[in-house]
């Protein structure tokens, strides 16, 4: 290999790096706030009064929101299927439908943390 080569390698490397080590750290963020939306649903579940609930539910729909939202960043960052790995790309898409898959999860949560608001009374002054 010549030094030309080496030089590009390395800077290939050091391109690279940054946008992998990034993925990672998103990945990461998107498993805590997931655990986060598990918590609050069961919070919410053992929840006293309507009010608590309630507000709990509020907590629920922003994090979900917040969710999709680095969801939707996250599928228009990681480009086509134009070159490179394509077990990379796979797992990406496989990485993508597991998220997607948690997602339905909790939107189902909050519809049934609606569902049981709706049958209990309101709060008494």
């Amino acid at each position: 290999m010549t030094l030309r080569n080496t030089a590009l390698a390395i800077g290939m490397a050091f391109a690279i790096a940054p946008s992998a080590m990034a993925a990672q750290h998103q990945h990461q963020h998107n498993g805590d706030r997931f655990e986060q939306m598990r918590k609050i649903t069961e919070q919410a579940d053992k929840a006293m009064t309507p009010s608590q609930r309630r507000e709990l539910m509020q907590e629920h729909m922003q994090t979900m929101h917040e969710q999709m939202q680095s969801m939707n960043g996250m599928m228009g960052h990681q480009g086509g299927m134009m070159g490179g790995n394509i077990q990379e790309h796979m797992q990406k898409m496989e990485d993508r439908m597991d998220m997607m898959q948690k997602m339905m999860g909790q939107i189902m949560s909050q519809q049934k943390m609606m569902m049981d608001m709706q049958s209990v009374q309101p709060d008494k002054p």
